[in-house]
């Protein structure tokens, strides 16, 4: 499979955050829409047996990616109170820097603040907006189901661009039909809200990236199903994640919208392997968890190597 980096603009508030299990579905639906239902058949055909058609990761600010969900004595020597908490706001590393010692990590990474388009604030705060209906009887918000009611919005920072890692097997599908997929979802919106403006975006540039060297140590990109990929599980390390799914599209509005909640490993799980290798993605597809026997969920995620931790860095 083919990695790309996609650069995205959000031209509007998310409503949900950008992840790669939540944009795989999308992007599912927009093939249905724009192909039509037997490509999507085709495309979805081997999804749960270890032939993804395509693995797309969360959204990061520009040029950084997570922290590897390691100890904090890894990276994080802290030499007062003060400092251990400056730490903890750390969430994110240039991509660059994970082929660095994790020592190194120290001074490599940022906060909100610093991956920010323009430093002056976050990159992404939340906002809550005000929304109601209308009762068609009163032409008034009334009370009870039509009473106003707040939700909550991330707003990214002025020309805040965002990376997505996508990995694509271009004999199924294409760079210029996925960049389409993308600009689809970019058009209609992205998640919760978005008939309401909610989750725009356009897709400002889409870059092929070498395949991966070989290495001991990975990064996911999004939330896995991990179980069952021969990692090591005493050097691997991970914050779980409870999944509650529900179908987008025409399903959201049949009779079982919502899925049965899965287990993920979150994303920026870190997993160790016994002997080099290279790899670009891991995980496995979930199915069974849907009133209907064709969903399935991205238990895939996108890997980059963290060659420099040494199983010593761990004691």
């Amino acid at each position: 499979m083919t990695r790309y980096c996609v650069q995205i603009h959000p031209l509007s508030p998310f409503a949900s955050a950008m992840t790669g299990g939540m944009l795989f579905g999308h992007v599912a639906w927009s093939v249905r829409e724009a192909f039509g239902e037997e490509r999507l058949t085709a495309l979805l055909e081997g999804y749960c047996s270890g032939r993804p058609f395509a693995v797309l990761s969360d959204a990061f600010p520009h040029g950084f990616v997570p922290v590897p969900a390691v100890p904090a004595h890894v990276w994080r020597r802290a030499e007062s109170v003060k400092d251990r908490k400056r730490l903890k706001s750390l969430k994110w590393l240039p991509v660059e820097a994970l082929c660095k010692s994790p020592i190194a990590w120290q001074k490599e990474a940022r906060d909100n603040i610093g991956v920010s388009a323009t430093q002056e604030g976050p990159f992404v705060r939340e906002v809550w907006r005000t929304h109601n209906s209308i009762s068609r009887l009163t032409g008034t918000t009334g009370e009870g189901p039509f009473a106003p009611y707040d939700v909550s919005a991330n707003v990214f920072a002025r020309g805040q661009t965002l990376d997505l890692y996508v990995d694509l097997d271009e004999e199924r599908l294409s760079a210029d039909e996925l960049k389409g997929l993308l600009e689809a979802v970019g058009g209609f919106g992205f998640g919760r809200d978005a008939s309401t403006g909610a989750g725009k975006f356009d897709v400002a540039a889409m870059a092929k990236l070498p395949e991966n060297a070989p290495s001991r140590g990975w990064l996911a990109l999004s939330a896995s199903a991990p179980s069952g990929c021969s990692f090591d599980g005493d050097l691997s390390f991970y914050r779980p994640i409870t999944y509650f799914g529900r179908h987008g599209n025409v399903r959201a509005n049949e009779g079982t919208p919502f899925k049965k909640p899965i287990v993920l490993a979150d994303t920026g799980a870190f997993f160790w392997c016994g002997e080099p290798c290279a790899m670009q993605w891991t995980g496995k597809a979930i199915s069974g968890h849907s009133a209907y026997a064709d969903a399935v969920h991205q238990g895939y995620a996108p890997l980059l190597p963290v060659p420099e931790l040494q199983p010593e860095d761990f004691e």
